[in-house]
C-alpha cells in the first residue's frame, strides 16, 4: 500500500524480520501520547463509484497500554520497552 509492505502478526511469527508492529501519535486527556500496537487483520474493501473503482485498506490492531505501567522509554538511548501483556 503506497509503497509500504505490511504483514499480520500471525504471518510474521518465526520470521527474521517483523513488519506487523505500528506506532501512532494520538491525543489523550493529558495531551499528545504515543501508541504502539500489532496488526492482527487486514481487510481490503473494494467499491464502485460513479467515476472509477475504489479500494480502502482497513487494519485491525491490538493496542498496548500507553501509560507508564505499560510503556517505558529509555532516556539515554530512546529505546521503547513495551509490556506485551498490558493491552
Amino acid at each position: 500500500m503506497n509503497g509500504y509492505k505490511f504483514h499480520t502478526h500471525a504471518w510474521s511469527e518465526g520470521k527474521k524480520t517483523i513488519n506487523s508492529r505500528v506506532h501512532a501519535k494520538g491525543l489523550t486527556g493529558g495531551g499528545e501520547d504515543d501508541f504502539y500496537g500489532v496488526i492482527q487483520h487486514m481487510y481490503e474493501v473494494k467499491y464502485k463509484s460513479s467515476t472509477s473503482d475504489k479500494k480502502v485498506v482497513l487494519f485491525y490492531y491490538n493496542w498496548f497500554d500507553p501509560s507508564t505501567r505499560g510503556t517505558r522509554v529509555d532516556s539515554k538511548c530512546g529505546i521503547v520497552d513495551i509490556r506485551m501483556d498490558r493491552r
